[in-house]
């Protein structure tokens, strides 16, 4: 009788194996997501972060930079603080500087870090991947 729970047990192990995906078999985006930290997102608090306008990644994702790391153009971005406060960084009417305050706040906390913040431009959420200190991918998907 012993010896037949052994098989059962065997394939339980067996399926739950493959059932998992090593971390290095992941997307590069799903990987730096999985090692998001609360210091990662602190991280990311209380600066101007500018999209690069290089053209979206396969996932979606854009790039951004923070100012002087990057040539920048007529170019919009936003900031995160602290105290929950999303600012965009955008154009208004002849191309004067426009910032909208809204706030924001994680949906699930990290890891990954999904943000879901709030403007009178409506509701978004943010999926953010650190990619180094000066460089932030950014995914926006609007809330139904």
């Amino acid at each position: 009788m012993r010896y037949a729970t052994l098989p059962a047990v065997f394939m339980l192990l067996l399926t739950g194996l493959t059932a998992c995906t090593a971390v290095s078999e992941r997307a590069p985006s799903e990987r730096a997501l999985s090692a998001c930290s609360p210091a990662l997102l602190r991280s990311t608090l209380s600066k101007d972060w500018y999209n690069t306008l290089v053209p979206k990644d396969a996932d979606g994702f854009e790039t951004y930079k923070l100012q002087g790391t990057f040539q920048m153009g007529m170019t919009t971005g936003f900031q995160l603080t602290p105290d929950s406060t999303y600012i965009i960084h955008s154009f208004g009417p002849a191309d004067e500087p426009l910032t909208i305050r809204g706030s924001w706040h994680t949906v699930a906390g990290c890891p990954p870090i999904v943000l879901t913040t709030t403007t009178e431009l409506g509701t978004q959420q943010l999926r953010l991947e650190v990619v180094d200190a000066s460089t932030l991918k950014v995914r926006f998907e609007d809330q139904q």
